[in-house]
């Protein structure tokens, strides 16, 4: 799907419709490549026309030496486009298994604490197609049955909020 303002707010009062959600807060993770760009300025555009609030998280997992320079990067673009900003950061720590797989795991968890402790119930990501094939492959790979040979669903709800009505929505945005 190319993104354009309406078919972003039709697939947000799809996903409304569907899941009896209020996006009136919605936070977006943008991490700097064009699709999550694109998503920030999308979500703005919505939340601007619709009087919610929009509020876009970076994660600086400190892994490369550009990280630093990239979240700042982001920082700059959204006070630019006057959307709310925060970035948060983790530290990898020396330990067994696989740092891709550790970094996933504390992005999630550290946009999930902030969500929760800052009142919003969605947290919006941006996929693009190759985004898509590659989950799909690393499902294969892994062995994964029927069930699990998929790429990634348009809706996920998170399992630890302690029963708050919470959802993860990725918006799949082509971006060429």
């Amino acid at each position: 799907m190319d993104a354009t303002a309406e078919s972003f707010a039709a697939k947000m009062q799809e996903l409304a419709a569907e899941y009896n959600a209020d996006f009136r807060q919605v936070a977006a993770a943008v991490s700097g490549g064009a699709d999550s760009l694109a998503l920030a300025f999308l979500l703005k555009d919505f939340q601007r026309q619709n009087g919610g609030r929009a509020a876009v998280l970076t994660v600086n997992h400190h892994l490369r030496t550009e990280a630093d320079a990239e979240a700042a990067m982001v920082a700059a673009l959204m006070k630019k486009w006057g959307i709310e900003h925060h970035v948060l950061n983790w530290f990898p720590e020396e330990g067994n298994g696989s740092i891709e797989e550790k970094a996933r795991e504390a992005r999630y968890r550290l946009m999930e604490d902030w969500c929760v402790k800052n009142g919003f119930y969605y947290l919006l990501t941006a996929h693009h197609q190759q985004d898509q094939a590659e989950t799909f492959l690393m499902r294969l790979q892994r062995g994964s049955g029927v069930d699990g040979l998929s790429a990634m669903a348009p809706v996920s709800k998170w399992k630890n909020l302690s029963g708050r009505k919470t959802l993860q929505t990725a918006a799949t945005i082509s971006c060429g």
